[in-house]
């Protein structure tokens, strides 16, 4: 089935300057491209958001207005609140709520077809065909270009390093993100998989536990490096690539339909190095610190058991806190951690700068 493709033969190709890429190098190298926000309009002028009440896919629907596309955000309940985005800040940004699931592909279809969007950023749900269906519909109904929300797990989780096809399924995550890029480019669907590390968030959002007094955090590998990078930082990234994609960039010498961005927070730190940041501004904003705890693997699973995780995310969970070394070899690290400020013009938030603007959201 032919794909809807791009009108370059109505539209000029962007001009933008490219570090010089040599062909031979493959999508997980590739160097990221000078920021596109000085673009004078988007590449895109319609773009429609899936996960705009979630903390990456609100950062992709303001930036993305910042840009100067005109951005649609797709509910399965259009009256849902929205803690990400205040109704101030969607009324100034303009953004225009429309019901629709990845997993009810009607639903998908109409979105498309009534808002006339040209790009899609979506992310991974738990479906039967890893979104294939959702993929075809985003296609078949008018989308030429899709930003999918990956993780960078994916480029070691295999038994080969960088070949997506080689994860197994009881890797959950990875594998989940991986069947999805696969979807993609068997769908001949062009795209950017933007591959983000651990998210500064999970400390407090996931691991923290707010019931007990004090409140405390049970560990699982606290030595093991990890790249925290903030949540708003990967949606504005996003953003960039899904209003003004590099696919189309005057100089581009990557796959003609496939665009891979690795996303990292400005620096290594471990959890139990995140944790002392995190004690020490709860000590400055005058609140109780967290008692830290180190667990076992069975006691974190345990734990995520009683939060009724899947075991089968959980084990891929315990997986990737406890192998993530093999994420951060220098040679990869070093490449991809000044990302988002090549793509957005803005340096990455550090921890510290996270954890001051979250405290009042996860210790009130």
């Amino acid at each position: 089935m032919l794909i809807r493709q791009h009108s370059l033969g109505h539209r000029n190709k962007l001009q933008l300057p490219y570090h010089s890429i040599p062909p031979s190098e493959t999508p997980s190298s590739l160097l990221i491209a000078p920021p596109f926000t000085t673009m004078s309009s988007p590449y895109f002028s319609k773009v429609l958001v899936f996960g705009a009440t979630g903390e990456v896919g609100s950062a992709v629907a303001l930036e993305a207005h910042a840009l100067g596309a005109r951005v649609f955000i797709a509910l399965r309940d259009t009256s849902k609140h929205n803690e990400w985005i205040s109704p101030d800040q969607e009324r100034a940004a303009d953004l225009q709520r429309i019901s629709a699931d990845l997993t009810d592909l009607d639903s998908v279809k109409r979105a498309v077809q009534e808002t006339g969007a040209q790009a899609a950023f979506i992310y991974a749900v738990r479906s039967k065909d890893t979104l294939r269906g959702a993929i075809t519909a985003l296609r078949d109904a008018g989308i030429q270009y899709v930003v999918f929300l990956s993780t960078s797990q994916v480029r070691t989780a295999g038994t080969t390093k960088g070949d997506i096809r080689s994860i197994k399924p009881d890797h959950f995550i990875p594998w989940q993100h991986a069947q999805v890029e696969i979807a993609l480019e068997e769908l001949e669907v062009p795209h950017a998989a933007v591959r983000a590390g651990f998210f500064a968030s999970n400390p407090l959002r996931i691991y923290l536990d707010r019931s007990s007094e004090p409140k405390q955090v049970n560990l699982l590998a606290p030595e093991v490096p990890h790249d925290p990078i903030d949540p708003a930082d990967i949606g504005r990234a996003a953003a960039a690539v899904l209003v003004n994609p590099r696919l189309y960039a005057s100089g581009y010498q990557g796959p003609p339909k496939k665009d891979v961005v690795y996303l990292s927070g400005p620096a290594l730190l471990s959890q139990t190095e995140q944790w002392e940041i995190i004690n020490r501004e709860l000590v400055a904003a005058g609140k109780p610190q967290v008692k830290v705890n180190h667990i076992t693997v069975e006691q974190y699973l345990e734990n995520l058991a009683k939060l009724h995780v899947p075991d089968v995310v959980a084990k891929s969970l315990a997986k990737s806190m406890v192998e993530t070394r093999a994420l951060y070899t220098p040679e990869d690290y070093e490449k991809q951690r000044g990302n988002v400020e090549l793509l957005t013009g803005r340096k990455a938030t550090v921890f510290e700068d996270f954890v001051k603007r979250e405290i009042p959201r996860y210790f009130n």
